[in-house]
């Protein structure tokens, strides 16, 4: 439900409780003094009305799963409505436990389970838009092609998840880069990791994740605090956005046949 439609309801009820009002106003006495019970009758319907509208706007958000009513303003940016059909995303109340961030498959030492969970985190990487698309998204006529009159595009949060694997990567080189140890190599490992910390620093600070969320004292000498996981958020169901873009995904070998490298010529 936009703005608009909110207004619309609000109207609706005040225009009731004025008509009310109205009604009152004529069948006052002569001496123009107002009973007490009409007043009381006017600030009850006042407050009914609006109450009323007010739970009818947070319907869908009592049953805990719900469609994105305003999806522009849920990524910041004209146009991304178009491109990710964001009707058929979903938003779902999340609530974790205590130890939510202990135990997690995404961290901790390297494993077979763990690099699985990452690669099906990361199923799709990019995102083909149409020429339109791209051009009411403002972005550089420079981007590289998808073929079939698209252009290559990789939602941020795509790229912030490959950014935490990578800096999660780094801290593991024995396992992730047994031969890349000069150096140079290590060396562009940091300056990777530096853009990736950036990036992930101006998405976070653009769209915050706003969860109060309750401290604890870290230890019994009362030195540190630490951050509790527990606490109610409205999240995005990542499989909704899965499935959103998967049939609009492109690999690496669409990249390499839509920007074929120049032919140089011998002078």
């Amino acid at each position: 439900m936009d703005v608009r439609q909110h207004k619309s309801l609000l109207d609706k009820a005040f225009s009731k409780v004025n008509h009310r009002y109205s009604e009152i106003r004529l069948t006052e006495p002569a001496s123009g003094r107002r009973p007490l019970l009409w007043i009381l009758m006017v600030l009850g319907n006042i407050v009914i009305s609006v109450a009323s509208v007010a739970v009818f706007l947070q319907l869908p958000t009592l049953n805990g799963h719900f469609i994105s009513p305003t999806p522009i303003q849920a990524y910041g940016q004209p146009g991304v409505n178009d491109v990710l059909s964001a009707d058929t995303l979903h938003y779902s109340i999340y609530h974790p436990g205590p130890d939510a961030w202990l135990d997690s498959n995404y961290t901790g030492p390297p494993s077979h389970s763990s690099d699985t969970a990452w690669e099906r985190l990361q199923a799709v990487r990019g995102v083909a838009i149409s020429l339109p698309q791209a051009s009411s998204l403002d972005l550089p006529k420079s981007g590289l092609r998808a073929g079939n009159g698209t252009v290559a595009t990789i939602l941020s949060v795509q790229h912030n998840l490959h950014c935490i694997r990578v800096i999660r990567q780094i801290l593991y080189p024995a396992y992730y880069y047994p031969t890349e140890n000069s150096e140079a190599e290590q060396k562009a490992r940091v300056a990777h990791a530096g853009h990736c910390l950036e990036a992930i620093r101006q998405s976070v600070m653009c769209t915050p994740d706003l969860t109060p969320r309750s401290v604890r004292w870290e230890d019994e000498e009362r030195e540190n605090i630490a951050m509790n996981p527990s606490g109610k958020m409205q999240c995005l169901d990542w499989e909704s956005l899965q499935r959103n873009i998967r049939g609009k995904s492109y690999d690496l070998d669409d990249l390499w046949e839509a920007n074929p490298k120049p032919v140089r010529r011998n002078r």
